[in-house]
């Protein structure tokens, strides 16, 4: 009966979805407004979405009690010097999300309780790439949030009273997040405060921002907020030149909550997030977010994560709070982090 509901849950979203391929065709040459112009039709990307010309894709996960209100920036026609010009992004973003979170809830479902032993492998394996496939389609509807607003002339313009209208409209509503704006000296703004009196300069990410570089799971405790927060940005752009970077401070801990609540994973199994020094990007038991587990003083376990950081995938055995456990692990290819499902083994079993 699971599989059966998850199966039907994926063919009413590649139905929903279906006419893309056709709206994609039709639209495929019309570009993103440019900022100006006098024409009804070459509105500004604010003014398209105050207009309310923004795209909605609705991704129905009935087994997360969960429905995805995404609104996306408006295509229209444009004519003269454009800023920039871009096909199809809104649709190309909805699709994706949907067909990445359809798939891999689906995936997971596929998994009844109860396995053979023989047949947990194959189970495990597909779990795993469910779990590492929905955390980063949750992270990628946000760096293609950021890299569209980076190609506006708003956020071109490096002002933000220019710009506050289009990011403050942009944030993705389904996981709780904070976008920012930030200069090139580190003095920054926020969708949820507006100018700060902070600067992000001392920031581990900063150079490589401004730089020119996408950055894309690096955690910090946000300063504006004081939440343990995963960081996207991507620099922004004019004439070749950075003049700043907009990024996303994710909260951590309503990531991972958000990822319990879609996976529903059976009692006696796991999963997190490692990032490359360690640390715990999102588990399963969101309080155990941030944490090195080295440094949970279980030598079993130290030594698996030593395991686990050397190798892009494998699995380890390892025992933590009495109880031995089995995890599989690979490599997200968009943060790099190592994500792991694993299962809490009876003793007898050891």
């Amino acid at each position: 009966m699971v599989i059966q509901r998850f199966v039907v849950l994926a063919v009413s979203i590649f139905a929903y979805f279906g006419p893309l391929p056709a709206m994609m065709a039709q639209s495929a040459d019309t570009p993103i407004c440019r900022q100006g112009g006098t024409d009804r039709n070459e509105r500004s990307l604010s003014d398209n979405l105050s207009a309310g010309t923004a795209w909605k894709a609705d991704a129905s996960l009935k087994n997360a009690e969960n429905v995805a209100n995404w609104y996306y920036l408006g295509v229209c026609q444009s004519s003269g010097n454009e800023e920039f010009t871009m096909k199809t992004i809104p649709l190309l973003i909805a699709s994706f999300i949907a067909m990445t979170l359809g798939l891999t809830l689906s995936a997971c479902a596929e998994t009844q309780p109860g396995p053979t032993p023989g047949m947990e492998a194959t189970y495990d394996q597909t779990l795993l790439s469910a779990i590492g496939s929905l955390a980063d389609a949750h992270l990628m509807q946000t760096r293609h949030t950021l890299e569209i607003l980076a190609r506006t002339a708003e956020a071109q313009s490096a002002q933000w009273e220019r710009m506050k209208p289009l990011v403050i409209t942009s944030v993705p509503p389904i996981l709780p997040q904070v976008l920012w704006f930030a200069l090139t000296d580190g003095t920054y703004c926020t969708s949820a405060e507006g100018m700060t009196d902070l600067n992000l300069s001392d920031r581990s990410y900063f150079p490589k921002l401004m730089a020119g570089e996408t950055v894309c799971g690096d955690l910090v405790v946000s300063k504006s907020t004081g939440k343990k927060s995963v960081i996207i940005a991507v620099p922004v752009k004019k004439n070749g030149q950075v003049v700043g970077g907009i990024g996303a401070s994710i909260f951590a801990d309503d990531l991972s909550q958000l990822l319990n609540e879609q996976l529903k994973l059976p009692t006696g199994t796991l999963f997190y997030a490692l990032t490359l020094n360690g640390l715990t990007a999102f588990h399963i038991d969101p309080k155990l977010d941030f944490v090195d587990p080295r440094q949970l003083q279980s030598p079993s376990l130290s030594e698996a994560v030593g395991k686990i950081l050397g190798q892009p995938k494998g699995e380890v055995i390892y025992e933590f709070n009495d109880s031995p456990r089995r995890v599989v692990f690979n490599t997200s290819p968009l943060t790099g982090w190592r994500v792991a499902f694993g299962r809490v083994l009876p003793k007898a079993r050891q």
